[in-house]
């Protein structure tokens, strides 16, 4: 099983409980989560990526018409089934 973590920017005042923690075990899994899939309903939402930085968590990104979003962390993103961000 593996583990996705919100991504909430600093700015943003927020209690850790805040922050949404989810399980999941397959890329389709992962996309169906509520807060992530919420990304997609938006008009100007072009796709969802991944960059992994080794010992890290992989960082679930959006792309938009205009810019780029990071929505979470991924506790193990070698077998999500994503672009990468540097591709």
């Amino acid at each position: 099983m593996n583990e996705v973590r919100q991504h909430i920017p600093t700015f943003v005042e927020h209690d850790e409980e805040d922050i949404k923690v989810d399980q999941f075990n397959t890329t389709e899994k992962l996309l169906e989560i509520e807060w992530i899939k919420h990304w997609s309903t938006s008009p100007d939402f072009k796709h969802y990526m991944i960059t992994e930085r080794f010992g890290k968590p992989a960082t679930l990104m959006v792309q938009t018409l205009e810019a780029y979003w990071v929505v979470g962390y991924i506790k193990n993103g070698s077998n999500i089934d994503l672009p990468n961000w540097r591709d």
